[in-house]
């Protein structure tokens, strides 16, 4: 099951990222991942030791992105990470990093960057707010008799994407948190304890 539902999310960020190129001011004098200094190690199961080397890779090509937010708290049953997909242009980076165990039973992924192919909430879906780290969130679990299933928590965390003058420019980052295998007091751990990744 998580593979299934980490096949579609990889599905729509590939879509999304035909919209990244305009959110971050278009494809003209933009930067692209073959011109990175370092390819992102993109769908590369590592140990979660090495997660830092993919937060710092993300970091590193998103100059027009402020911030980059890293989990300081993970529940301890996540052993891997992976960064699913990511794009660039103009110095922006949409970016997915997975954590998974090692039974499949568990993931959690932490996005930042323009999100607006969620699935659509089942007829039994459990929507509502959530305080995140201080501003007005959202809350869905697809089906709300499954507590620890598929699960999204987002909110805009105040910040910049994109330059100054650019197309849909914001002064906000759209960060998204997604699960399965975890209750909702465990998002809400891991997004209140998020740090700014150090540059």
């Amino acid at each position: 099951m998580v593979s299934v539902v980490r096949a579609a999310i990889v599905l729509a960020l590939a879509a999304m990222a035909v919209l990244i190129t305009a959110a971050c001011g278009g494809a003209s004098g933009g930067g692209s991942l073959a011109s990175s200094p370092t390819p992102p190690p993109i769908r590369t199961p590592l140990p979660i030791s090495e997660d830092d080397t993919l937060w710092r890779w993300i970091a590193a090509n998103s100059p027009e992105v402020e911030p980059i937010l890293r989990p300081a708290y993970l529940p301890s049953n996540l052993d891997h990470v992976s960064l699913d997909l990511a794009d660039q242009q103009r110095g922006c980076v949409l970016f997915n990093v997975t954590y998974t165990d090692s039974a499949g039973r568990s993931r959690l992924s932490v996005g930042g960057g323009p999100w607006y192919n969620l699935p659509m909430p089942e007829s039994d879906a459990l929507q509502g707010e959530a305080e995140v780290r201080g501003t007005a969130g959202g809350y869905q679990l697809q089906h709300s008799a499954e507590p620890l299933g598929l699960a999204f928590l987002t909110w805009h965390e105040p910040g910049r994407w994109g330059r100054p003058g650019d197309d849909w420019h914001r002064d906000y980052v759209e960060y998204l948190i997604s699960s399965e295998g975890l209750a909702r007091e465990e998002l809400l751990k891991v997004a209140n304890a998020l740090e700014p990744v150090q540059r």
